[in-house]
């Protein structure tokens, strides 16, 4: 039985993504795209490169969300600071 894998043929690294089965065999991960099943070997060079290229983006994206988590914090702390640094309203 194969498992489904969300559309990523490579690991950070560029290593191939292998799949190993309980019994140790090698099995190729399923890319599943607009609810059709594929294998590695039934996609195109192209097709490949695009996966990776959005496997790429969603993770900027990622780090883009985290990055402005990150800045509202921050930014909500220097308005508190300077809150505090206020003289009080009469």
């Amino acid at each position: 039985m194969q498992r489904k894998t969300q559309p990523q043929l490579r690991e950070p690294r560029g290593k191939t993504l292998k799949e190993i089965n309980m019994s140790g065999e090698e099995q190729k991960p399923i890319i599943t795209i607009d609810n059709v099943e594929y294998t590695p070997d039934q996609l195109s060079d192209e097709a490949k490169a695009c996966i990776n290229h959005i496997n790429s983006l969603d993770q900027k994206i990622r780090n883009a969300e985290f990055n402005l988590d990150q800045m509202r914090v921050g930014r909500e702390a220097f308005i508190n600071m300077l809150k505090a640094t206020l003289p009080e309203a009469k």
